[in-house]
């Protein structure tokens, strides 16, 4: 029997997952998947590859959709439900590709080489917009685990 969802045991659950979601994240932010750069298209590559199969270990249904530019990560979850009862689809956007790291002396660390200092992680990405995306997909994740999400998600 699986137990009621509450916020407590959402903050329980991701509590207990804190130390692997924050080395998912570093594995992430370890891409050098700098658009702006023919250099890094690679990066942007395997990024965009790494990102599709995390999001089908999650429970998503994803594809990499290659464009003129840089790859486009396209993940779908469809929430379980009756046929008769009508489900919302939200959409997120976020993406994987970060500025350039110039001027590099300016840095405490390694741009690509994330590092905690005063509780915070630092890298190139961390907060825009891997971070903001990492958050997004950490929820969903602990919510289909839940078997919380009640409404498809794109």
């Amino acid at each position: 029997m699986q137990h009621p969802m509450t916020l407590e045991r959402l903050t329980a659950q991701f509590a207990a997952n804190e130390p692997r979601y924050i080395e998912e994240w570093k594995e992430l932010l370890r891409f050098q998947s700098i658009s702006t750069d023919p250099t890094y298209d690679g990066d942007c590559e395997r990024c965009a590859k790494w990102l599709v199969s995390h999001l089908e270990t999650i429970g998503f249904v994803s594809r990499l959709i290659q464009t003129e530019g840089k790859p486009v990560v396209f993940a779908e979850y469809i929430a379980p439900h009756k046929a008769t009862q009508a489900t919302k689809t939200v959409v997120f956007y976020g993406h994987y590709d970060v500025q350039p790291v110039d001027p590099l002396e300016l840095w405490q660390s390694k741009p690509f080489e994330p590092e905690v200092r005063g509780g915070r992680l630092y890298a190139r990405g961390a907060q825009d917009n891997k971070g903001q995306l990492w958050y997004v997909v950490k929820a969903l994740e602990l919510l289909i685990q839940e078997g919380a999400l009640r409404c498809n998600v794109k």
